[in-house]
């Protein structure tokens, strides 16, 4: 396969890419463009993006998702549960697509598959906020 050297298609396949797969930062967008036979280092593909964004790419995928410096917490995003085990539940957010695993410390209580199939959505509470008893 030849290699590709256009800079302007460069630049575009940069932000393509930066805009499909948010999350992943200069050295994986750069293996990604190499396997699509780009010939590219990540310096390269660090410039484009704050060229092209005028922020790096993982800077750009926290501001789209709206949790930079803006005081969300977990508490503020929904869940779609992944898997259930008796002592833990894993859960996927819809917006950030961060994965948390949640420990179920009460024994006599396990969690059952019934309760939280997967891809069900949930939504977490702040046990801090919530009344004493």
């Amino acid at each position: 396969m030849p290699l590709r050297t256009d800079e302007d298609q460069l630049t575009q396949a940069i932000l393509a890419l930066a805009g499909k797969y948010g999350r992943y930062g200069n050295r994986r967008i750069t293996v990604l463009l190499r396997d699509a036979g780009w010939l590219v280092g990540k310096d390269r593909v660090r410039s484009s993006a704050s060229e092209g964004r005028g922020e790096s790419l993982t800077q750009n995928w926290a501001s789209n998702q709206g949790m930079q410096d803006t005081g969300k917490s977990i508490f503020d995003e929904q869940y779609t549960v992944i898997a259930v085990k008796s002592d833990r539940l894993l859960v996927k957010g819809i917006f950030s697509g961060e994965v948390l695993t949640i420990i179920n410390n009460d024994l006599g209580a396990p969690l059952r598959q019934g309760d939280y199939p997967p891809g069900k959505l949930i939504a977490l509470t702040d046990p801090s906020t919530e009344p004493l008893n």
